[in-house]
């Protein structure tokens, strides 16, 4: 029974000292979860720490607590907190700075004709400029590891290739046109129009 209980012991020793390690270790250096704040994770974490806390108050006697126990609760955090956020701020004008100076960009944003990957591309961008209006912290984070130079490059590879193919073919001539007349402009065989008048 001793046994089992030190098992115990050691599953619930383990796992809160797992959420502790990765508790300090979101505080300090942020996290790269695209759609939560920081804020969120690390009560989620300390939540996690209570849980366990708990479990080690309703399957162990109090003697046979573990060390982990007894480490400080971490503090709740604001739930919109974000580790860096004037780093992320930064790096955010840097990159939409980089991005709205691009040649390439401003004269694929100028073309009438774009392709899916170009409108997406914009699209993006867009989302991008908002996020930094709004002061939205995790929207930025996830634009940043955004790789805009492979988007562009496959935007005007698409474009590259709807290009039409220009026809080499001769004017029609003015005036009233014949039907011998539509023959000889576009016969490649020297055939037509001329060939009927030396008839």
């Amino acid at each position: 029974m001793m046994k089992n209980q030190m098992s115990r012991r050691e599953q619930l020793a383990k796992s809160i000292g797992k959420s502790h390690a990765h508790w300090i270790r979101l505080r300090e250096n942020g996290g790269n979860d695209p759609f939560w704040p920081d804020g969120v994770n690390l009560n989620l974490l300390r939540n996690h720490i209570i849980y366990d806390r708990r479990l080690c108050e309703e399957e162990l006697q109090e003697e046979d607590y573990p060390d982990e126990y007894y480490i400080p609760l971490p503090e709740e955090m604001p739930p919109n907190f974000m580790v860096k956020s004037e780093e992320i701020r930064k790096q955010a004008f840097r990159m939409i700075h980089r991005i709205k100076e691009n040649s390439d960009y401003m004269e694929l944003v100028g073309k009438s004709e774009k392709g899916q990957k170009a409108t997406t591309m914009i699209r993006y961008v867009s989302g991008y400029s908002q996020s930094i209006l709004d002061d939205d912290l995790v929207a930025m984070r996830r634009f940043i590891h955004w790789d805009f130079s492979e988007m562009m490059k496959q935007a005007k590879e698409e474009l590259k290739e709807m290009m039409p193919v220009i026809k080499n073919e001769k004017p029609l001539p003015e005036g009233q046109l014949s039907i011998f007349d539509l023959f000889d402009v576009y016969s490649t065989g020297g055939t037509g129009y001329e060939t009927y008048k030396k008839r």
